[in-house]
């Protein structure tokens, strides 16, 4: 498997995981879809499988205080990002694609 397939196999994995089960989404009154999401809880377990979270400290969406309670939950690795917003593949796909082989090169 190449490294391209590998970080593609990654992105769609990361993305299916998010939309899925990471769902703890800042909530406020003047929109109800949000509340919903909100009541979201993360599994307390950790899936089986290697598990790195990526937030972004400006998401306007996604409150990163959440994303640092799985981590510490599930004991794995958080990479928050310094000023990028909600779409960080769009943002600053650079520093995405570092951060995830980073995590691939110290798993071997």
């Amino acid at each position: 498997m190449t490294i391209m397939t590998s970080l593609a196999s990654i992105k769609s994995n990361l993305l299916s995981f998010q939309t899925n089960t990471l769902k703890c989404v800042r909530a406020t009154k003047a929109e109800p879809n949000r509340l919903a999401a909100a009541r979201y809880r993360a599994p307390r377990q950790k899936p089986d499988v290697p598990v790195i979270l990526i937030a972004s400290s400006h998401d306007q969406l996604v409150n990163t205080t959440c994303s640092k309670q799985i981590a510490s939950q599930w004991q794995c690795p958080l990479s928050l990002h310094p000023y990028s917003g909600h779409d960080l593949p769009l943002d600053d796909p650079h520093w995405l694609a570092e951060v995830i082989m980073e995590h691939m090169i110290i798993r071997r």
